[in-house]
């Protein structure tokens, strides 16, 4: 599905029309507007602070979605700040490992080490696992994934926006669609779906349960579908960031910056792609192709290998060898910047919000630049 979307992006964004240009300069706008819609598909509802309640005679209430949007809002903000200042602290490998960079142990606190930390805590050990699972229906995927693909390609020109960003976007569009014709919907929360009514020891019962009785619940059939639509979404991202390295010779992911920095890129401005974009494409459609087959086979192996090793010495281990990378590659400033992002990643799942919003990382420190920028007539900055 993405490689119609290709062609699309080169007419668009190539010398014949170079609708990148005119993009940049509405760039921040732009940026901040995908940023407001992902925090109203916050679903969550949260109580008032009291302080709050008391200054508005409790007219704000409890149980309210807008306490959510709230909570989501100013999280990305704090997530945000967090990113600018991280930016800008001077960075040494002790090592002399080159180029350091404080992105690795921000994105590891925020996003790995604060999930790992949390599954040490809860969980002591996985539930029974079934090695024979079913695919869901291809046919109620097919337009959802159509269109995972088109947010994951408009999201690939964009910087500091994921395949996180665009699977939320197309949940969100699904149960809208689902509710105009009526139906019940799929819920926009998907991310952090929690059934609040139930402890931990429930949970666990019921997926034991489910997996001894070899069916699946509802939830269980909503989370293959969710992750058939993440899989589409960041197939189409992975294939349209390389496009857009080529096309307008601009790295929108770790791969293609990589690939920036190894060699020079030849852009694609004549009819015919370059002869690199053509190989690197068809090892990206190589691998998607045997990437089923392949999971089938490695995700039984790995399903032996958790039930062979501790749960929570598995998950420590990850911890502590990514606690050692860092500290290789940017030293006591990176175990500092790792400690202050697992603190901040760890309050989404205890507010009850989506983790993506922490994405403000790398969001807000783009958007101060880009409207400074803007508002910058006489060319200070």
């Amino acid at each position: 599905l993405s490689l119609p979307l290709i062609i699309v992006a080169r007419i668009a964004f190539g010398p014949e029309l170079n609708w990148y240009n005119g993009l940049r300069s509405w760039l921040p706008v732009i940026l901040l507007t995908i940023s407001l819609l992902l925090l109203a598909t916050e679903t969550t509802r949260l109580d008032w602070p009291k302080w709050i309640q008391k200054i508005t005679r409790k007219k704000l209430g409890n149980d309210s979605r807008l306490a959510g949007f709230f909570a989501a809002t100013i999280f990305f903000l704090l997530a945000g700040l967090y990113g600018w200042a991280v930016f800008e602290l001077p960075v040494d490998s002790p090592v002399g490992m080159p180029s350091p960079s404080l992105l690795l142990p921000s994105l590891a606190g925020l996003f790995g080490i604060a999930n790992l930390l949390d599954i040490y805590a809860t969980t002591s050990h996985l539930p029974p696992q079934r090695e024979n699972w079913d695919l869901p229906p291809v046919k109620p995927l097919i337009a959802p994934c159509f269109w995972s693909a088109v947010a994951g390609a408009s999201m690939g020109v964009l910087p500091g926006m994921t395949a996180s960003q665009a699977t939320v976007l197309v949940m969100g569009g699904r149960n809208v669609a689902a509710k105009v014709q009526g139906k019940e919907g799929y819920g926009m929360d998907w991310e952090t779906r929690r059934l609040t009514e139930l402890s931990d020891d429930e949970l666990l019962e019921i997926a034991i349960a489910e997996a001894e009785g070899g069916h699946e619940g509802p939830q269980t059939k909503q989370d293959l579908e969710v992750i058939a639509i993440l899989s589409a979404v960041n197939t189409a991202v992975t294939v349209m960031v390389l496009g857009f390295l080529y096309i307008i010779g601009r790295s929108r992911s770790g791969a293609t910056l990589a690939l920036k920095m190894m060699y020079p890129i030849e852009t694609w401005n004549s009819t015919e792609p370059t002869a690199d974009f053509i190989r690197l494409l068809a090892v990206c459609l190589a691998a998607g192709i045997m990437a089923m087959p392949i999971m089938k086979i490695v995700g039984k192996g790995m399903l032996r290998l958790h039930a062979a090793i501790p749960l929570q010495s598995m998950v420590m281990g990850v911890i502590i060898f990514v606690a050692a990378l860092v500290w290789l590659s940017t030293g006591f400033v990176g175990i500092g910047v790792l400690i202050v992002g697992t603190i901040l990643g760890m309050m989404p799942p205890r507010i009850g919000i989506r983790r993506s919003h922490g994405m403000g990382i790398i969001l807000v420190p783009i958007m101060i630049y880009t409207f400074a920028q803007m508002a910058d007539n006489f060319g200070f900055i």
